[in-house]
């Protein structure tokens, strides 16, 4: 009983806690749109940016790895008839939430070193070959793992859920399924630096997310209905 209503509070109360970091990322630093910037600019930003800059994306990665928790407890307390189906749906989720802190992290422990060097680099040469580091760990650790990985595992999960939830509703699962189409075809915005094209999906992840958002509340609402019920 207790479980489930933590549980339940967890998806009721994480997505809006994650808008916190998002939020502040957005007014201060242009995110997610610096993510397609050139690396100079997005080094000058960083470095200019001031100390705070790095403790948004520390909470931002803390609260993806809090999530990881309360998917992985949700097999424990959802009524289903598809158990396979919600084990193998909450790996998927627990590794979006591992490659989303992965992605997410890179700005703590690896960028600001290669903001500070590129600021105090003595010759273009030298702040050429850290704006290089930068686009490399920038495609492997944030458009490959943290974007493109995580988003489709993202997708995967919302998909699962939305099939193996006994008693959710039509409407939910509906929701559910177009919000995992919206989060697997915007992961493909990640390869926009090698295929410009997929750049029309830009828009794509945004909408994707605040969807994701509203239904995790959704789930959380209908998980604490149910142990209000059973309390009773």
């Amino acid at each position: 009983m207790m479980n489930q209503r933590i549980v339940a509070g967890a998806f009721i109360c994480l997505p809006l806690l994650l808008q916190i970091p998002f939020t502040i990322l957005t007014t201060t630093f242009h995110y997610p749109d610096i993510l397609r910037s050139p690396a100079s600019e997005v080094l000058r930003q960083y470095a200019a940016a001031g100390p705070a800059l790095p403790l948004v994306w520390y909470l931002y990665g803390a609260l993806a790895l809090v999530l990881c928790g309360a998917i992985a407890a949700l097999p424990e307390v959802l009524a289903t008839q598809r158990p396979g189906m919600l084990r193998f749906a909450s790996t998927l989720g627990v590794a979006s939430g591992l490659t989303a802190a992965i992605g997410i992290w890179r700005w703590v422990f690896a960028v600001p070193l290669l903001a500070r060097e590129f600021v105090a680099a003595p010759t273009p040469e030298a702040a050429g070959a850290v704006a290089l580091v930068f686009e490399v760990q920038h495609q492997l650790l944030g458009a490959m793992v943290g974007e493109h990985l995580g988003q489709l595992l993202l997708g995967g999960w919302t998909a699962g859920i939305a099939l193996a939830a006994a008693g959710c509703g039509a409407w939910f699962r509906s929701v559910g399924l177009a919000t995992a189409a919206m989060l697997m075809a915007g992961s493909f915005d990640a390869l926009s630096s090698v295929f410009p094209a997929v750049g029309a999906l830009s828009a794509v992840p945004i909408a994707g997310f605040v969807s994701w958002a509203i239904w995790c509340v959704w789930l959380g609402v209908i998980l604490w209905r149910q142990a209000q019920r059973r309390f009773r």
